[in-house]
């Protein structure tokens, strides 16, 4: 079946356009040594390296650095990641419905890496309602678990105004507890409407000198003995099973990864501000804009 999608979560929405087979998470689990397992296994070192790259971005330390009221800001890098085109566990929604309206109703072309808006269709959307404040504290019975990832020292998150739910292998959105769903139909004029006010999607997709790094980040073959180690790890939980240690040495050589003594991404070409003074008055800047409601936070 051929829908577009879109989360509510509360008031929190994520869009998703064209035939998903089902809403699970990106990578799915193998029994054996697989090409399944060599993609996933480069696909993590290119995701650690391009978050430790991120961790390395001047404004994202100054940032990581600060205190507010005693704590220190919430930096996700891995929502950071996500946002720029890598692929994780993480299953992204909004709070802003305009936002989840433009995902809803436009399309990725993945040649012309453009979106377009969808047209007139026979076939429906699907909203998906859900409650985050269900999902925030782990349960033993919960499957899944809520993430704020709001503001973010970087453009994107923030201008999608971004969360995130973080499921296991194989489990599915559309089944977890609370999940309701609503229908509605495709209108050519009212896509064509949303898209321009993103600006065909610009508005949302700042770009930036990490989308520039994120490119280059997903071509990679050498990553250092640390970052090798942290994609095991991952995959080892991912796919809920330990590699023995002749495994690993197949995959590694078989994936065609290289061992090498520096991160191999950098910033230094991108002449980048590391002003102390100007990164504060960027980030006081950015503050400004922020807006505060209360909460309840329990003891």
């Amino acid at each position: 079946m051929r829908f577009s999608l879109i989360l509510v979560l509360s008031y929190l929405l994520l869009s998703i356009v064209d035939k998903p087979k089902s809403i699970t998470t990106v990578f799915q689990a193998s029994g054996a040594l697989t090409k399944t397992s060599k993609k996933k296994l480069i696909k993590l070192c290119q995701n650690i390296a391009f978050e430790d790259a991120i961790g390395a971005h001047p404004y994202v330390r100054f940032c990581a650095e600060q205190n507010f009221n005693g704590h220190p800001p919430h930096i996700s890098f891995q929502g950071l990641a996500q946002h720029y085109g890598f692929q994780t566990d993480m299953l992204d929604v909004t709070s802003n419905f305009d936002v989840a309206a433009f995902f809803a109703t436009s399309k990725w072309d993945k040649k012309e890496k453009r979106y377009y808006p969808v047209g007139e269709s026979s076939f429906p959307g699907i909203i998906y309602y859900a409650e985050p404040a269900f999902y925030i504290l782990p349960r033993e019975d919960q499957s899944a678990t809520f993430e704020f990832v709001g503001w973010q020292p970087l453009k994107r998150p923030a201008q999608q105004r971004a969360g995130a739910f973080r499921l296991p292998s194989g489990h599915c959105f559309s089944r977890l507890p609370g999940v309701r769903k609503a229908y509605f139909r495709h209108n050519r004029a009212a896509s064509e409407r949303i898209w321009q006010y993103f600006d065909g999607g610009a508005a949302l997709f700042p770009n930036d000198e990490a989308v520039a790094l994120s490119e280059e980040a997903q071509d990679l073959v050498y990553f250092t003995s640390s970052q090798i180690e942290r994609a095991w790890t991952n995959l080892e939980a991912w796919e809920r099973r330990s590699f023995s240690d002749k495994q690993k040495k197949y995959l590694f050589r078989s994936s065609g990864l290289k061992l090498i003594a520096k991160p191999p991404l950098s910033w230094d070409k991108f002449n980048l501000e590391s002003c102390p003074d100007k990164l504060r008055m960027r980030l006081n800047s950015e503050l400004n804009n922020v807006r505060f409601r209360q909460v309840y936070r329990p003891a």
